[in-house]
């Protein structure tokens, strides 16, 4: 069973996306899909458990007049623990866009809030077309598909008690079907680095770099 990574779905967006959404045809008229929002699961890595907890909550699921969110917050949670200093991508807690549902190359974008940080693969979209404000041809869909500034690292610190959080709409993007049902996994490879406060001087490279396994399943199912 072919496994489909994140290179292959950003390869899909930028080379076969666009043309997909041009040519397709969508049969809801002046419907609207809405599908609900349901957080399936959330993965922590090794190198964060104990101290530190993700927990991801549907802010909204679609409607006619708004497209799904959720909210994504890791929160140190360990009441004797160190505080930390961990180096995020461009927007923490998670800066992995583009979930795929299992199986196949049908994407669902998770758009944050702070887009002043994200860079643009496909059609160029400025900052206020990153949501669009009504759905197109009865689907809330994405002008263009997301990624970080792998180059600029966020480096936050919690101590604990403290919490990182950012709120993320969701769109689809590319395929012929609108919004699919199924589950979407949205994995990424950071935190990046982790360092306990009082170890900070010490070179990065000699702490816990574990790198994979960070993120959340999400599903859609017809309302």
């Amino acid at each position: 069973m072919h496994e489909v990574s994140r290179r292959d779905l950003l390869q899909a967006a930028a080379v076969g996306g666009l043309s997909g959404m041009a040519g397709c045809q969508h049969p809801f008229g002046d419907s609207v899909r809405t599908p609900e929002v349901t957080v399936v699961s959330t993965t922590v890595p090794t190198a964060l458990q104990g101290p530190f907890d993700l927990t991801v909550e549907v802010v909204e699921s679609f409607s006619a007049d708004h497209p799904g969110q959720i909210r994504v917050e890791l929160a140190h949670t360990a009441s004797t623990d160190a505080p930390r200093q961990i180096a995020f991508g461009a927007t923490p807690p998670f800066s992995n866009y583009v979930g795929s549902r299992v199986d196949t190359y049908d994407m669902l974008l998770a758009i944050p809030e702070h887009t002043d940080r994200i860079e643009k693969i496909g059609r160029p979209a400025p900052v206020e077309e990153w949501v669009p404000e009504e759905p197109t041809d009865g689907c809330w869909r994405g002008p263009t598909v997301p990624r970080d500034d792998e180059t600029d690292l966020a480096v936050i610190q919690l101590s604990p008690g403290e919490t990182i959080a950012e709120s993320y709409t969701l769109l689809g993007f590319g395929q012929e079907a609108c919004l699919p049902s199924g589950t979407y996994e949205f994995v990424s490879d950071e935190p990046y680095r982790v360092v306990q406060v009082d170890q900070a001087d010490e070179e990065w490279e000699n702490i816990d770099k574990e790198r994979s396994g960070f993120g959340f399943t999400l599903e859609l199912a017809d309302s």
